[in-house]
C-alpha cells in the first residue's frame, strides 16, 4: 500500500510541477486563435490535480506505516469522494459534449477565414497545413 501511494505521490508531485511550468510559461502566444485560455485552464487542472494527489496519497502512505485507522479512513474517503467526482465529470462531459463540439467549430471557422496559402510562417497556415496532413482530411467537416 505504501509503495502505491509513494508512486501516486511522485505522481502527483510531476503533475503540479507541469501545472506550474504551464502557468509560467509567457509563451503562450501561439495559442492565441486557437483558445489561451484552455492552455491556462489545462495547467490550472493539472497543478490542482497534483495537488490532491499528493494530499490523498499523504493519508495513505502515513495511514499505512503508522497502522492509523483515523488516516486510512481519511484516506478512503478522500479516495471515493474522488471517484465520485470523476464519474460527475464524466456525465457533465456527455451532458456538455454539444457545447464542446460547438465551440471548437466556431474556433475553427474563425482561424479557417484567417488561412493563407501563400504565408507557410502564419500560425494559423501552419496548424491548419499540420491537422490536414496528420489528420487525413479537408477543411472542418473532412469534406
Amino acid at each position: 500500500v505504501f509503495f502505491v501511494n509513494f508512486l501516486i505521490f511522485v505522481g502527483g508531485l510531476a503533475l503540479f510541477i507541469a501545472g506550474c511550468v504551464g502557468l509560467a510559461n509567457d509563451d503562450v502566444e501561439l495559442f492565441t486563435d486557437f483558445e489561451a485560455d484552455g492552455y491556462h485552464a489545462a495547467s490550472v487542472i493539472g497543478l490542482l490535480f497534483g495537488l490532491a494527489a499528493m494530499f490523498f496519497s499523504f493519508f495513505g502512505c502515513f495511514g499505512a506505516i503508522r497502522e492509523s485507522k483515523w488516516m486510512l479512513y481519511v484516506y478512503a474517503s478522500l479516495v471515493g469522494l474522488a471517484l465520485l467526482l470523476v464519474f460527475i465529470a464524466g456525465v457533465m462531459a456527455l451532458v456538455f459534449r454539444a457545447n464542446a463540439e460547438e465551440n471548437t467549430r466556431e474556433v475553427m471557422e474563425k482561424t479557417m477565414k484567417q488561412y493563407d496559402e501563400t504565408d507557410e510562417d502564419k500560425f494559423e497556415t501552419e496548424i491548419w497545413d499540420t491537422i490536414q496532413k496528420d489528420g487525413k482530411c479537408c477543411g472542418i467537416n473532412n469534406s
